[in-house]
């Protein structure tokens, strides 16, 4: 009898032990997670963050970029601003958003603006060229070119004026082409001020149905006669 009391002791120890261990094996997966993943929010998206009229779009729930749109102008039009929300391999990332209302008065032309358009992966800088495209991951390079100063600091340091990032990605393209852009927008910005000081260089993001780099630009004006 002794004997039997002795082997289900010791049984139940090890089962004891092993429900132990492996609860603080899951818990320190749980933990391992927590610090693996990382979240990233911009600057635009904290000035709007608690704002009674900024709403917060999840792209998990979005099919892909007209969807989105969609979506955008849908809270333009109720005057909201829209901050977008995602997950990139380990990263949560939170950005500010911009789209107009399609009846909006608001005429989108900016003169002497700092402008990067894109489509899909690439990118056009018309101040380095006219003509050519770079692959999205120059972007921190072609930021060198940005010379429209918004204003001097108190120590005359220039501030230049935010890049204006216009954003189209094909219908085509499932949403997560749209996640991969916005991504490397934000590290291609993050590696950008690094070499030069935080928040050197700032961004908005324009959301376009249509990208501008397929209107081709007018001919140049007839030479002068004498």
């Amino acid at each position: 009898m002794e004997k039997h009391f002795a082997i289900f002791l010791l049984v139940c120890l090890t089962t004891l032990s092993f429900s132990c261990d492996y609860s603080l094996e899951n818990n320190q997966d749980d933990k391992l997670s927590e610090l693996t993943s990382s979240k990233i929010f911009s600057d635009k998206f904290l000035e709007f963050q608690g704002d009674p009229d900024f709403e917060v779009i999840n792209l998990e729930n979005v099919s892909n970029f007209s969807t989105l749109i969609d979506r955008m102008q849908t809270l333009s039009c109720e005057d909201k601003y829209t901050g977008i929300t995602y997950q990139f391999n380990d990263t949560i990332y939170h950005q500010y958003g911009y789209v107009e209302c399609p009846t909006s008065d608001v005429i989108s032309c900016f003169m002497n603006r700092n402008t990067i358009h894109i489509k899909n992966d690439s990118l056009k800088n018309y101040q380095a060229s006219l003509d050519s495209l770079y692959p999205i991951n120059s972007l921190a390079h072609q930021l060198n070119t940005m010379k429209h100063v918004d204003y001097y600091n108190s120590v005359g340091e220039p501030v230049l004026k935010q890049i204006l990032i216009y954003l189209n990605i094909e219908d085509h393209y499932p949403i997560s082409k749209t996640k991969e852009v916005l991504a490397e927008v934000e590290k291609q910005f993050t590696k950008a001020n690094k070499e030069k000081s935080d928040n050197y260089y700032r961004y908005m993001i324009f959301f376009e149905k249509y990208s501008k780099t397929d209107i081709p630009l007018p001919p140049p004006p007839p030479e002068l006669k004498d």
